[in-house]
């Protein structure tokens, strides 16, 4: 009598355990049938950047209203279905609902395993966030597909505010002297709060250029210019650079204004590459 008594206590007291034991296996979601087998999640953390899939943008402190992407991919086994995120910044960023309200991702999405895809949200940038990085945090939902429920899972990262570049130029002494050489100095500034890096300047539609092209845009192709193209490097915020040519004007322009097509290649905060192209009259 006093065994039996014995084994029913042992059992009842050896149940929670059980219990408690594959509970915690369940709810994990790291562990399969066997303690050797770990799943690492469906999904990975790839980039996180202030603009669109296609585009990244340079962003101040200030802005309203800002694309704000996070890539991530698809790393298990299975299609992922009703993806959606939350995002989490520090103090100095909200939604561009208002302070206080939670940032979504603009709308659901679906993943093919091995795929990557994205979500964006819209943020408002404080008017006191400084110039630096700083860490964020997204929550993903979404489920497998031929599953019921729904999985999320947490990534941490960093991002950056990256300031905006803003270049300008212009002629220090915008006249010139017809039938003599003029010594011509133009100014590249960056009036931006971003550096820019590798600055390429060309001056396009000249007499050179003219023999390979069919039409004229501008009257710059009729003037002499020794100097057409300088590599200038890095402009950091709030600063410039000079470059110098000589031209020669002939008679027939006399009291014309030239227009003189210029292209400025650089690449910014995110290392993207732009071209822009600005008339210097």
């Amino acid at each position: 009598m006093n065994l039996k008594v014995l084994l029913s206590l042992f059992v009842l007291g050896l149940t929670p355990f059980i219990f408690d034991n594959s509970y915690a296996q369940i709810t994990s979601g790291g562990f399969g049938s066997s303690p050797f087998e770990r799943d690492f999640g469906d999904v990975k953390f790839l980039d996180a950047y202030f603009g669109t899939i296609d585009n990244k943008i340079e962003v101040d402190a200030g802005d309203r209203n800002v694309p704000f992407t996070v890539v991530m991919a698809n790393v298990g086994t299975q299609d992922i279905t009703g993806i959606r995120g939350q995002l989490s910044l520090p103090l100095g960023f909200s939604g561009s609902d208002g302070p206080g309200s939670v940032i979504y991702a603009d709308a659901d999405s679906n993943s093919l395993a091995g795929d990557n895809f994205h979500l964006t949200f819209f943020v408002d940038i404080g008017n006191s966030v400084n110039i630096q990085q700083y860490p964020g945090t997204v929550k993903v939902d979404y489920s497998r597909l031929r599953e019921s429920g729904v999985r999320t899972a947490f990534e941490n990262f960093d991002f950056k505010v990256t300031g905006e570049s803003v270049v300008n130029l212009r002629p220090l002494d915008p006249f010139l002297t017809s039938l003599q050489q003029n010594h011509v100095t133009i100014e590249i500034s960056n009036d931006g709060t971003a550096p820019i890096s590798s600055v390429g300047i060309g001056l396009k539609n000249t007499q050179s250029e003219r023999a390979s092209t069919a039409q004229s845009i501008t009257n710059v192709e009729n003037v002499v210019i020794l100097n057409t193209d300088w590599e200038i490097g890095a402009i950091e915020p709030k600063s410039k650079k000079l470059i110098e040519l000589d031209v020669y004007v002939p008679e027939s322009l006399k009291g014309d204004t030239l227009r003189a097509p210029i292209e400025i290649t650089y690449f910014n905060a995110h290392g993207d590459q732009h071209t822009n192209c600005r008339f210097l009259c």
